[in-house]
């Protein structure tokens, strides 16, 4: 007799969440703490109410922090230039070259085995709020939850249809230089109306505006008929 195949859980369409049952900084139980409060374990605040709007979809993988791009342009025109004078060296000074070597092979090891955890290989939350976004695996524990505060000048925001319930995000900040910097790029699963009404709220939210007075973004996606979806 065959199996009878496991239906696919559909990742929820966005949606204006109460305050956190779990601290969207650490994970630690908000039960029984007043709103608004400070998280007891880590300090991030948290608010009464419909104060967050929660998204779910596919992030891609970070590139890193700057210095290990460095890092990696430093080692390729090392071993560029090693690998172009390599015979010269060793005719010369053949303990240089070895030490030289022994050094390309550990910066490449090092760098390597330091590398950080790849983020997007599977579906995630992201939960907006006025002060940052927290986002953590589908299914994940609470303690998994990663925040990343507002700390630039100017956060932002580009939302784009890719079908008829499937969107592109890219959530960006500048520095008092403007330098521009990219926290967040990826998927998520939206209807293409919906679009500029997301993108509105998330950027009232970067502009540390509350969205608990939007009827109209409350009642449009809480409303929404979307009986599969895979929930908090």
């Amino acid at each position: 007799m065959a199996k009878k195949k496991k239906k696919k859980e559909l990742l929820a369409f966005p949606r204006v969440v109460e305050r956190p049952e779990d601290c969207l900084g650490c994970g630690y139980p908000l039960e029984g703490i007043p709103a608004p409060g400070l998280c007891p374990e880590c300090g991030l605040p948290f608010e009464h109410g419909l104060s967050g709007l929660q998204i779910a979809g596919v992030a891609k993988k970070s590139a890193g922090p700057t210095w290990r791009r460095a890092v990696w342009i430093v080692i390729a025109i090392v071993a560029f230039l090693y690998g172009n004078l390599i015979a010269i060296l060793f005719i010369n000074s053949p303990i240089i070259a070895l030490v030289i070597l022994a050094a390309l092979i550990a910066g490449v090891v090092g760098m390597a085995l330091t590398s950080p955890s790849k983020k997007g290989v599977g579906s995630e939350f992201f939960t907006f709020v006025q002060g940052g976004f927290s986002r953590w695996p589908v299914g994940a524990d609470p303690s998994a939850r990663e925040f990343r505060a507002w700390d630039g000048v100017n956060p932002g925001v580009v939302l784009k249809p890719v079908s008829r319930v499937w969107a592109s995000m890219s959530v960006v900040q500048f520095d008092e230089r403007g330098k521009r910097e990219v926290l967040l790029s990826g998927g998520f699963r939206c209807q293409r109306d919906d679009l500029p009404m997301v993108q509105g709220g998330l950027i009232r939210l970067m502009r540390g505006e509350s969205i608990a007075d939007d009827h109209e973004l409350i009642e449009r996606l809480n409303n929404l008929h979307d009986p599969e979806f895979t929930s908090v």
